[in-house]
């Protein structure tokens, strides 16, 4: 049926791949490709993704979408350890076997192919960079009273005052907080990072239907975009860019590329270190801290320790951001 829709992708009336893992493999798929080619992928073509964790997350996202009459959603889930992804579900779907009676809603890909400004998840990336050059630690403590920046002022949705943490600044997802240290970080350093995370670049995966991530040019980065990329606006990417620049802050800071291949198990893992591990151990302390005691207690499961990362960013539409428009992500 539906359920790997977007991607499984769809072949045309004559067979021809026009979307997804059907389009990318095409030549692959109709022998097209001579012997040799075939070598590294052997006879037949293995997915990492597993059916069973692909309808939970299916099913879960339906019940979310209806609860809060959502116009889409998207869920990913991936192993931190090598890349692979084992669900990956955009809403609303199609039937690949029909694609001719899909409207271009659902044809759309949001996880790989939709833009989007993360709004508070991207905290967590700058916190892992803030660690990473030594730009701040969990000993600092910052003043989230008051911050103007170019004549803006950044505010907290929850107002904290005084001198905090940078553990609590985190746990409460504080706007000022994050905008402290990302100053401290400066444009040099985070536009390194970003594009070592695979930020400013589409994601190298699998699928035809990738998306190019909005951002302003990096010369013309003042201290105003900062503050704002530091919680997630000013800056675009998909669901997929953010799940990739994740996996080396959870597994001690290895960038494993994404694929929805199957990865050989008799071939070396090839990983590059982007971030130090102690950045990864701190960064995974402080998810667990935001699901234990912070604004991600409902993710808070029996027998697990779960960590994670909330986020809301409000849509812009008609040169404004609507207060009643908005993005709600959660990173676990």
């Amino acid at each position: 049926g539906n359920l790997l829709s977007h991607v499984i992708g769809y072949v045309g009336r004559d067979l021809k791949g026009l979307a997804g893992l059907e389009k990318h493999f095409n030549k692959f798929l109709t022998a097209q490709i001579e012997k040799e080619d075939r070598s590294s992928w052997g006879s037949t073509l293995n997915l990492s993704i597993d059916v069973r964790v692909q309808n939970i997350l299916s099913e879960e996202i339906d019940k979310v979408m209806k609860k809060f009459s959502a116009k889409g959603a998207a869920g990913i889930i991936v192993d931190p350890n090598n890349g692979e992804i084992l669900a990956l579900v955009s809403k609303p779907d199609f039937d690949p076997h029909h694609p001719g009676d899909a409207v271009d809603q659902q044809l759309f890909n949001m996880a790989t192919q939709g833009v989007y400004e993360m709004g508070s998840g991207m905290k967590s990336l700058t916190m892992a960079i803030g660690f990473d050059t030594a730009s701040t630690s969990m000993q600092d403590a910052y003043d989230l009273s008051y911050m103007k920046v170019n004549g803006f002022q950044v505010k907290d949705y929850h107002a904290l005052k005084g001198w905090h943490s940078v553990p609590h600044i985190f746990l409460k997802s504080s706007n000022i907080g994050v905008s402290q240290i990302m100053l401290e970080i400066g444009s040099n350093h985070l536009a390194n990072y970003l594009r070592k995370l695979g930020l400013l670049d589409r994601v190298k995966i699998e699928l035809p239907e990738r998306g190019r991530p909005l951002f302003p040019p990096t010369s013309r980065w003042t201290d105003l975009s900062l503050t704002t990329m530091s919680y997630g606006y000013g800056i675009s990417v998909s669901p997929l860019h953010f799940m990739q620049a994740m996996v080396p802050v959870m597994n001690g800071g290895m960038m494993y590329p994404l694929t929805l291949v199957k990865r050989d198990a008799t071939k070396p893992l090839i990983a590059e270190r982007v971030l130090k591990e102690e950045t990864s151990i701190a960064m995974r302390q402080l998810m667990r801290l935001v699901v234990s005691k912070g604004t991600g207690s409902k993710a808070e499961v029996k027998g697990y320790y779960v960590g994670g990362k909330t986020g809301t960013a409000n849509i812009a539409h008609a040169g404004k951001y609507d207060k009643n428009r908005r993005i709600s992500s959660f990173f676990g």
